[in-house]
């Protein structure tokens, strides 16, 4: 279409051409004016209609699904650090390096090394973003942790998945190299390799491409890279260090007395990340008498005088006393109790413990106390916090530095019998983590939370899940428990946060997750893994796949766990709602039934009766029974609304199919009733994802009953609701209503079309016949009203669409 598009206009000029050029050969000089008149307003035509068939743009809003290409760019680099002082000659080095000019060859290798805290991620940060634009592919920062056994497997692991379609499998060990040599061959792609330790095998994890380029930042030399340019990242000029000190400390360092100012640099010895605790002191205690505070933090270790380290020498522990000096009792004990800890990442339950086995007499430290004391520590840079990639949890990490000078803070905070004491109860609470059951927290946590409509709870319980099953899985493979078992656990754990992901209609994570759940060697987590997977099928319309994944979890329901009623229930549920989206009315009638009985036979399931009437009120309506589908779902209603069943999540999406089922009825004000009660219940869930159906239900009946200019205005803001969740197919549907709309409207055919033709693309990567089918007709009846020279090629891929899921 873009070719078609691109010389609809050139087409224009050529006939113009043809028919004056040669009057203007054999006419007076006269006619050769008039001629050369006409061929200047043919030329100014012809541009005209090319600019009108290449006109892309739909309004306000750009489907999400036209910004997509099939790879998904990766662009993971954290946000710039924002200030960056002093390094003005190293930025303009390696920038130089980096830039698209460059001669051709080998990919430009830079390896930045220095002492923790000195600056080196924050310099290969700065310059990657700006160099970004230079490398269209995308940009991937990898972060290593030099307490990571498996550093090569992670980086494997994070860049396959970078670049790789969602919920594609990542190669094996043995297949990595050759793999992502292909995939970064022919790409302009940026790779950040951060903290690398001299364990990694840093060549495997370089880019092929020519065009593309890696930052690598290591506190010492790294070998195999005699070919790269190596750049010594120092600690700032007193003169640099003021600066940054006087901007970190905003409004509070303006009243700081020169010689205060003075001695806090010298204090930080040029080590940014000093400077950024000397900055958060000054910011949290503004009124701080600084002569005071100096006294304070030269008296807190009066009698333990740390052997200098790297980042930790005298002058740089003045400022680390500084900071501590600002904490209460507590929390300079707890700061202390961290040191206990064999590795860097700090969690609210590892300083409970250790807080609560060394002061029992002072009251139990609970988790949430630890969070707040360790949000205390990262407000003054005791500690940073960051997100666990694989399961989305919130961490909390203390730089070595910090280690360091917690370990030598702790002889005079805490004594020996104390410290045996936070060991033994940290040890304890370590193993009786490790035995909690997968199964039992998910049954108990994440399910129960996700049925009564608590979705961030959910959320979370189900992060936190995956986080301890990590947790059990990297002890097992340092022999502490049984690798297989603790696999098989994760596995679980991921199966349970899918299910969350499904219902907050994140797509791809829900699909990548129940992928990955499916390789589990527990039975009852493939089934699970296969429902989900059915679940996320049906909602993309992939009615045919979705089938056959739910049932082949139905076989081993019934096959090897034919007691499990509620996981049966379930299964019996979606594939209702497969079967009737799928046209097969009968197959869907009878799941239904068998669903309601198995909650009828079951009293103890009684409480799934909800979703299972919800599955069969479907069925009914798309077998076009809908007074009968509507007594279902009216029962269904005032289940949801019995607190006892604890089935709060069901009851909006109960009375969103009763709208459904209204509109088809032709019910308009009922429909739009029904639909406004769901969304205040999606609302009160935080849920968007439900929200986001209500909306586009409203604006259909709004359409429907000829209220076109009500209806487009709901309809935008259902498609920008969709467009941050991740459903294909009803951001699809909701811009072929909007672009009907549109086309009732004076001058918004070509947003009508071009939401309809994106629409129409999505439908046929998702083989939705039937969807496509309409949209085309809807696009062609468009095309017919518009005057010929404007008429496009209906039906034409649009570029940068995604393709359907494998």
């Amino acid at each position: 279409m873009r070719a078609r598009s691109r010389t609809g206009g050139l087409v224009v000029i050529a006939i113009l051409l043809s028919s004056v050029v040669p009057i203007g050969l054999f006419a007076s000089p006269t006619a050769a004016m008039e001629t050369l008149l006409v061929l200047l307003f043919g030329i100014l035509i012809g541009l005209i209609t090319q600019g009108l068939l290449n006109r892309r743009t739909t309004g306000r809003f750009r489907l999400a699904w036209r910004r997509r290409p099939a790879y998904l760019v990766p662009a993971d680099l954290p946000p710039p650090p924002g200030l960056l002082v002093g390094r003005e000659a190293e930025l303009a080095r390696i920038c130089a390096l980096l830039r698209p000019d460059r001669p051709t060859g080998e990919p430009p290798i830079v390896v930045l090394t220095g002492d923790e805290g000195v600056g080196k991620t924050a310099l290969a940060v700065t310059v990657a973003h700006l160099v970004a634009p230079h490398f269209a592919d995308g940009q991937i920062l990898v972060r290593f942790d030099t307490q990571r056994p498996d550093g090569d497997d992670y980086a494997r692991m994070y860049l396959a998945r970078a670049l790789s379609e969602a919920a594609a499998e990542a190669p094996a060990e043995g297949e990595f190299d050759r793999w992502y040599r292909r995939h970064t061959a022919h790409r302009q792609l940026l790779v950040v390799l951060d903290n690398v330790a001299d364990s990694v095998d840093v060549r495997r994890f370089l880019p092929a491409g020519r065009r593309c380029a890696a930052i690598v930042t290591s506190r010492a030399a790294v070998r195999d890279l005699d070919d790269a340019y190596a750049e010594t990242v120092r600690p700032l000029s007193d003169e640099a260090a003021g600066r940054l000190l006087h901007v970190l400390g905003g409004d509070a360092a303006d009243g700081v007395e020169p010689r205060h100012a003075d001695r806090i640099v010298a204090a930080a010895d040029g080590y940014p990340a000093a400077l950024q605790m000397a900055g958060a002191v000054l910011r949290t205690r503004r009124s701080w008498d600084l002569d005071v505070a100096f006294g304070e933090a030269e008296a807190l270790l009066d009698d333990a005088v740390p052997t200098p380290e790297a980042g930790t020498g005298p002058a740089f522990l003045g400022v680390l006393n500084l900071a501590c000096a600002l904490l209460t009792d507590q929390e300079r004990r707890c700061l202390a109790l961290l040191s206990l800890l064999d590795t860097r990442r700090a969690a609210p339950w590892m300083l409970a413990a250790l807080a609560g086995g060394a002061y029992p007499d002072e009251g139990e430290v609970d988790e949430v106390t630890a969070a707040r004391i360790l949000d205390r520590l990262t407000r003054v840079r005791f500690a940073e916090v960051r997100v666990d990639e694989r399961s989305g949890v919130t961490v909390y990490r203390v730089p070595g530095y910090v280690k360091a000078y917690a370990r030598h803070l702790l002889p005079s905070e805490v004594d020996s019998a104390a410290v045996a004491r936070a060991i033994a109860a940290y040890s304890e609470t370590y193993r009786a983590r490790l035995q909690r059951s997968p199964e039992r927290a998910a049954r108990l946590t994440v399910y129960h939370l996700l049925d009564i409509g608590h979705l961030d709870e959910a959320l979370a319980a189900a992060r936190e899940n995956l986080q301890l099953a990590q947790e059990r899985r990297k002890a097992a493979e340092r022999g502490a428990a049984d690798l297989d078992t603790a696999t098989a656990d994760e596995r679980l754990a991921e199966v349970a946060l899918a299910e969350v992901f499904a219902e907050l209609g994140w797509i791809d994570d829900a699909l990548a997750y129940a992928v990955a759940a499916e390789r589990s060697t527990l039975a009852s987590t493939r089934m699970r893994s296969l429902r989900i997977q059915g679940r996320v099928r049906w909602r993309l319309r992939q009615t045919t796949a979705a089938i056959e994944k739910l049932l082949l979890a139905r076989q081993i329901a019934e096959t090897q766990f034919p007691h499990d009623y509620p996981e049966r229930i379930r299964i019996l549920r979606e594939l209702t709602v497969a079967y009737a989206l799928d046209g097969k009315t009968a197959a869907a009638l009878d799941a239904g039934e068998l669903a309601v009985r198995l909650c009828d036979e079951t009293p103890r399931e009684a409480r799934r009766r909800p979703g299972a009437l919800w599955a069969y009120g479907m069925a009914l309506t798309a077998g076009g029974h809908l007074a009968e589908a509507e007594a279902v779902l009216g029962q269904a209603d005032a289940l949801s609304g019995n607190e006892e069943l604890e089935q709060g999540l069901w009851r909006p999406w109960i009375r969103y199919q009763r709208a459904e089922v209204a509109l088809a009825r032709r019910e308009f004000d009922a429909a739009r009733g029904l639909a406004a009660s769901a969304l205040k219940g999606f609302t009160a869930l935080i849920h968007r994802y439900g929200s986001g159906h209500c909306r586009e239900l409203t604006g259909r009946a709004y359409f429907l009953e000829g209220a076109f200019d009500r209806a487009v205005p709901i309809l935008e803001e259902a498609l920008q609701t969709f467009e941050r969740c991740g459903d294909r197919w009803i951001e699809a549907d909701t811009a072929y209503w909007l672009g009907r709309a549109y086309a009732t409207e004076d001058g918004r055919s070509e947003d009508a079309l071009s939401m309809m033709e994106a629409a129409l693309t999505v439908f046929e990567r998702l083989k939705d016949q039937a969807a496509a089918a309409r949209t085309q007709s809807a696009l062609r009846e468009l095309e017919g009203s518009r005057p010929p020279w404007l008429v496009r090629r209906s039906g034409t891929v649009l570029p940068d669409t995604p393709k359907a899921l494998a």
